[in-house]
């Protein structure tokens, strides 16, 4: 997911992107950040999001994984 033109994300959208990655993980699929603002990289940190996602460069490393 490219959240480069993204600044914030608030609670309902932290809450869809838990249901995403709880759908994902009921067929072995796998959720990548890229573009992240340091503002959302800190929330998505202290939301504990990246237990569950990865944050990557670029979307093409995330095709690639």
């Amino acid at each position: 997911m490219d959240l480069n033109d993204s600044k914030v994300v608030n609670s309902i959208g932290i809450s869809y992107l838990i249901e995403i990655i709880e759908k994902l993980n009921e067929s072995s699929g796998k959720l990548y950040f890229t573009n992240l603002d340091p503002t959302i990289e800190k929330t998505f940190n202290i939301m504990g999001l990246f237990q569950f996602a990865e944050k990557v460069d670029s979307v093409d490393e995330a095709l690639q994984k």
